[in-house]
């Protein structure tokens, strides 16, 4: 995907203590990408942590299950 790649250069072009904000609802491309992710429903915080400890923390298989879980949840984490 040429998208994709495009977003990799930027954050490579990035100083390594940069913060780079990404948003997308393709959770493919955050969970490549991105080191932490923040999931926000209805302007509230759900979940903040590395995509791996989103998967953990909703019991889901995937990270593209964990996100639709984790931005429908009442509960946040």
């Amino acid at each position: 995907m040429a998208q994709r790649e495009t977003m990799r250069q930027i954050i490579r072009t990035q100083d390594i203590a940069a913060v780079t904000i990404i948003t997308s609802h393709i959770a493919e491309d955050l969970e490549q990408l991105c080191d932490r992710v923040l999931v926000l429903n209805g302007g509230s915080v759900r979940f903040l942590g590395t995509p791996a400890e989103a998967v953990r923390v909703s019991d889901r298989a995937t990270f593209a299950d964990a996100v639709l879980h984790l931005s429908t949840s009442e509960s946040s984490q």
